[in-house]
């Protein structure tokens, strides 16, 4: 497995996500073809587990993400947020 993304101190922050995606058949092959599908005609959600090397982000291993996502072409992008 490669290391996630680098932080500013060279600590390693590994992100695993575990989620749903759901939509009417015509959407999800769409999706599947790389078609450009507008986030709104399908549900994306995510669960984020963040594992790390670096002892100042220590509590984002403590801590429960939800995510939003959004299929593109060639990538996943997803905004997180940190349930408190």
């Amino acid at each position: 497995m490669s290391p996630g993304p680098g932080t500013a101190g060279g600590g390693h922050v590994h992100i695993r996500t575990s989620g749903v995606r759901s939509g009417s058949p015509r959407i999800l092959e769409a999706l599947l073809r790389g078609d450009p599908v507008d986030a709104s005609e399908y549900y994306f959600r995510l669960g984020v587990r963040l594992e790390t090397s670096a002892p100042e982000l220590a509590v984002l291993e403590q801590s429960i993400f939800v995510a939003s996502a959004v299929r593109d072409a060639d990538r996943v992008r997803y905004t997180a947020y940190r349930v408190t």
